[in-house]
């Protein structure tokens, strides 16, 4: 026993708490006041972990007696640095309501060094996106689980949104953003992905399970951070579209299941929480709508063809199907009858027609 102990080298360790706080700690909740940073419970357990982290870094400096960094760290802490200057201000009798924030960004700081003291290669960096990627995964199905089964939040309380353990929807969405980034990454760049079932599992998974929860939160961040991040990935994959295309196609099926079942769980909650208002309800109906047209364009632009998609809508009878009214949001209609126009025309008579962008080059 004490020579298995004795293999175990900092690289190692570091490795099992990562993933121990992934798997495991950033899902403990229990009963709370709400508010932010420490006063949540998921958080004082990350920070236990992410403690150990840089004591692990820490440790490895020992041992190999130099520190490892990089200039844009060097960078880093001067901004830091700069960033602290208010807080000697004579006149700045508030300044102790921001010092935890900067205790976090140190932190985080200390936590980036001490990734740098171990040489991760290529394998090494994988191995941890898949980490994080399970972990997402695991908060998704709890907010997959929330919205079909309508559970009570861990909190003992009743939620009209899916928001796992983060109960903020913004903070929720944005997180669910992350993992459909990180899948669509890892398919691209991972030229073994295909070897391993398991790891085939989570990259197609998540974009399906994520984009289910994209509508019923209800997010503008989460709407705007996931088409701009799939957007520059989407640069990336032209050496593997077959793959990409499977990838788009199943977000494309999450988003469609949520629409669908959006109205069901607004209407069941509308029982419980009347200032679930009708302007709500189409507010969520006609976002959901642009979403899928916009990952119909992404579509369009990567492969040249259109999915069909939409294709040769009128917008007005589509937002009648909707159930919104034709004079509302007209900003938005606008926007609508373009999206749909430019779909439309990729398609005529049920025949496939290239990109004119794409032959081009």
């Amino acid at each position: 026993m004490k020579v298995q102990i004795q293999k175990i080298t900092p690289k190692t360790l570091f490795k099992i708490v990562f993933a121990g706080y992934l798997l495991g700690g950033m899902h403990f909740t229990m009963h709370h006041p709400g508010g932010y940073g420490l006063y949540l419970p998921f958080n004082t357990v990350g920070w236990m972990f992410i403690s150990a982290l840089i004591g692990i870094g820490f440790w490895q400096i020992a041992i190999s007696e130099k520190i490892i960094f990089t200039r844009f760290h060097i960078f880093c802490w001067i901004g830091f640095g700069l960033m602290c200057l208010p807080l000697l201000y004579q006149n700045n009798e508030n300044s102790g309501l921001a010092l935890h924030r900067f205790l976090g960004l140190g932190g985080g700081f200390l936590l980036y060094l001490s990734f740098q003291q171990f040489h991760f290669n290529s394998k090494d960096r994988h191995w941890f996106l898949y980490i994080i990627l399970a972990g997402i995964l695991i908060q998704t199905f709890y907010g997959v689980a929330q919205h079909f089964l309508h559970l009570e939040s861990w909190f003992g309380i009743s939620v009209d949104r899916p928001f796992g353990v983060l109960m903020q929807k913004n903070v929720m969405a944005t997180f669910l953003v992350t993992g459909a980034a990180i899948s669509l990454f890892l398919l691209i760049d991972d030229d073994v992905i295909m070897q391993s079932n398991l790891k085939k599992r989570i990259v197609y998974l998540t974009p399906v399970l994520t984009s289910i929860l994209y509508i019923p939160l209800n997010s503008r961040a989460g709407y705007l951070s996931f088409t701009i991040a799939i957007g520059l990935l989407l640069m990336l994959g032209n050496k593997k579209k077959k793959q990409v295309r499977t990838w788009i196609g199943l977000a494309l099926i999450g988003l469609l299941i949520g629409s669908r079942t959006t109205d069901t769980i607004s209407h069941h909650f509308a029982l419980f929480c009347p200032t679930l208002n009708e302007q709500k309800k189409d507010s969520m109906k006609v976002t959901q709508y642009q979403l899928i047209s916009l990952m119909g364009i992404c579509l369009l632009g990567l492969t040249g063809f259109s999915p069909g998609l939409a294709a040769g809508a009128d917008p007005t009878i589509v937002m009648k199907k909707m159930d919104v009214a034709p004079d509302a949001y007209p900003g938005r209609k606008k926007l609508m009858a373009d999206l749909i126009s430019r779909l439309g025309k990729s398609e005529r008579g049920g025949k496939r027609t290239r990109n004119p962008l794409a032959s081009q080059g």
